[in-house]
């Protein structure tokens, strides 16, 4: 399976995450001055009223994980001593290194390796008055340094919740009705390139009443084409794919008369059996109309081919001619296969074992 960028940057936005955890860090208070020779400061109830929807960019860092880079502008307020509310913004940019590492049990880990935070120009502002100078340039280098500090444990937070989220996706049992469940997970650590995030993934089918399917331990694994444009391509080898018909698909055995509004070919049918019947056979005498039932030998079974997959069914077809007091005659009977051939160029086909 083949996950791109928009997959991981969507979950760090949905529902704002990452806005509610910035909105949600503690500043401290900033207190400077006093003294004969000082003015004394005090900004007190420092907290982050809105948080500008950030944007994110993920670069996809071979064999590594990826780098993270969000960009959003903070506004904070909070009461200055004296003078009453003060107002400030900030442009702010994290970047974050991602390593991707400590598979075990279908689980893997996220490390933040390297955070860094960029802060823009200040923009600071005393809704009542004129702001001094001084506390200017107090709180754009108090909050420089406070800052950074701040937001890259958010940062760690979000990133953590979003690997739970998606594994939570990777490592799942989902019901097929009332015949069984699979259970799928994560089979080692994903494989990262410039482009995508490739996952492997172990199945287990579960029936119901006790009882797994098993699968082929050495399958080769799933060649998948290139994503282009797409979000998301997911490859099923050839041995799930029978594995989830033997579950999903039981054919019961089908019965019909064989007259000429169910089957065009009734008459033919009818004279090409009685053509079979030895001459002078006491005990083969045809009633007509014939029955014929279909009973299927096992479920459908999918071999995959380049750009090509073939389903194949076989069956055994009983025709018999049933008496007016509830016997029945077998006339023929046979094993027959039913092929069904699908090629496509839209997308690909891949054989798995």
């Amino acid at each position: 399976m083949e996950r791109c960028v928009p997959v991981v940057s969507g979950a760090l936005l949905q529902d704002g995450l990452l806005q509610k955890h910035l909105q949600a860090i503690q500043i401290p208070d900033i207190v400077s001055g006093g003294g004969l020779l000082g003015s004394f400061i005090s900004i007190t109830g420092l907290e982050v009223v809105n948080v500008q929807l950030p944007t994110v960019s993920v670069t996809l860092l071979p064999g590594i994980g990826g780098q993270l880079t969000f960009a959003t502008k903070l506004e904070i307020d909070g009461d200055l001593l004296l003078s009453g509310l003060i107002h400030i913004s900030v442009d702010v940019n994290l970047n974050a290194k991602v390593r991707v590492t400590d598979y075990s049990a279908g689980v893997s880990q996220v490390v933040i390796e390297d955070c860094q935070s960029l802060l823009g120009p200040f923009d600071i502002r005393l809704l009542s008055g004129l702001l001094p100078i001084s506390v200017n340039g107090l709180v754009s280098s108090t909050l420089t340094t406070t800052l950074p500090s701040l937001l890259c444990p958010v940062v760690n937070n979000i990133v953590t919740l979003v690997n739970v989220q998606l594994l939570g996706t990777l490592n799942a049992l989902v019901p097929l009705g009332a015949v069984g469940k699979i259970q799928y997970q994560l089979a080692s650590l994903p494989l990262i390139t410039e482009l995508h995030v490739g996952l492997d993934l172990n199945t287990v089918i579960h029936q119901v009443g006790g009882g797994n399917i098993s699968l082929p331990g050495s399958a080769v694994p799933v060649a998948l084409p290139a994503l282009q444009g797409n979000v998301l391509n997911l490859g099923l080898s050839q041995a799930f794919l029978n594995a989830a018909l033997s579950l999903l698909v039981q054919i019961q055995p089908q019965t019909f008369i064989s007259t000429l509004d169910v089957f065009s070919g009734a008459t033919q049918l009818m004279d090409a059996i009685v053509a079979l019947i030895p001459a002078g056979c006491p005990n083969c005498s045809v009633v007509s109309p014939l029955n014929i039932k279909i009973t299927a030998l096992g479920p459908p079974l999918i071999t995959l081919e380049a750009n090509k997959a073939t389903v194949k069914l076989s069956v055994t077809i009983q025709v018999f001619t049933k008496y007016s007091d509830g016997t029945i005659q077998t006339l023929l009977a046979l094993k027959a296969v039913s092929m069904a051939v699908q090629s496509s160029n839209w997308y690909s086909l891949h054989p798995a074992d």
